[in-house]
């Protein structure tokens, strides 16, 4: 498993520090969270990130990762 590095800033979850570490990803962060992740729309620093790529989509430190409820419907 890949370790910390010390002196990497944190990521945030909607605005909630948490720590970084080599080969975080997305995925991962969401599954972290109480909700049903197949419920969750995310976006990383701005940009959307689909569920597909979640699992490929490398978190860096100091990044923030936005989740909130898919929105459906027109």
């Amino acid at each position: 498993m890949a370790e910390s590095r010390t002196d990497a800033a944190p990521v945030r979850v909607n605005g909630r520090e948490m720590p970084w570490r080599e080969g975080l990803t997305v995925a991962e962060l969401v599954a972290t969270q109480t909700q049903d992740p197949g419920a969750l729309a995310c976006a990383l620093n701005g940009r959307f990130v689909a569920r597909a790529e979640r699992a490929a989509t490398a978190v860096q430190p100091g990044d923030q990762l936005t989740l909130f409820g898919a929105i459906v419907g027109g």
